[in-house]
């Protein structure tokens, strides 16, 4: 029995997510300090890729540390071992396609942040500090052939980030989903932070896409079909 358990314990995917699921778990049932020397401990050991990724990683401990305060344990649990695991696994060099797997971790605190805010939890100044900073470890990580620039495409994309952020709190998306859809503030701030996103998301890939040359009409068409689509599901919500 021992020796399978050894066994399995090499599997790399399968420690990787023994280990954010367990880290996932301390952020509700231990203080937060035990689980932020916990996670130094998992992140910084071994000691591989840890600059790379340490906007992504403090991003991550603030808000496990915010949604230990508003999250139910179940949803905590499952939020932040998927965020632990894409971190983790990212860092370690655990994924075939690196890029990718780091694009899925970029939206998801991306659209943890958004909800944070929608649901009083954060402040709007500390969102926008934490979209620059992960929109600058983005760039870097995506675009590496313009480092010089990755402060400057983070600023632009912070600022329309912020603005998109601020028009649809201005139209009171969650109050409109409630109103519309009938479901829990809960799952209305969740749906208006996943379509905040989305418009961003959209024009985020646009542009990664143009810089890295592999611009084609087709993917042209297809983003502006898609930004069709999210218009008018928006004027069909809020009208």
């Amino acid at each position: 029995m021992a020796e399978r358990l050894k066994s399995v314990w090499k599997i790399p995917k399968l420690r990787l997510g023994v280990k954010a699921a367990c880290l996932a778990a301390s952020f509700f049932y231990l203080p937060f300090w035990v689980s932020a020397l916990l996670a130094c401990f998992l992140y910084f050991y071994p000691a591989l890729n840890t600059e790379k990724l340490l906007a992504s990683f403090l991003s991550s401990l603030f808000l496990g540390f915010v949604f230990s305060e508003i999250m139910s344990a179940a949803d905590l649990w499952l939020v932040s071992s998927v965020i632990f695991y894409l971190l983790l696994g990212v860092k370690d060099m655990v994924f075939l396609n690196q890029k990718s797997v780091y694009g899925l971790l970029f939206s998801v605190l991306m659209v943890a942040g958004f909800f944070g805010v929608l649901s009083g939890a954060i402040s709007p100044w500390i969102l926008a500090l934490l979209v620059f900073i992960l929109f600058r470890e983005f760039f870097s990580i995506i675009l590496p052939s313009y480092p010089k620039r990755a402060k400057l495409f983070a600023a632009a994309m912070a600022l329309i980030s912020f603005q998109v952020f601020w028009i649809c709190s201005w139209f009171d998306f969650p109050q409109i989903l409630m109103a519309r859809l009938w479901i829990s503030p809960e799952k209305a701030d969740m749906l208006s932070a996943l379509m905040i996103f989305g418009w961003i998301g959209l024009g985020l890939n646009l542009l990664t896409i143009s810089l890295n040359g592999r611009i084609r009409p087709k993917i042209v068409f297809g983003h502006l079909a898609a930004m069709a689509v999210l218009i008018g599901l928006t004027l069909v919500l809020v009208f």
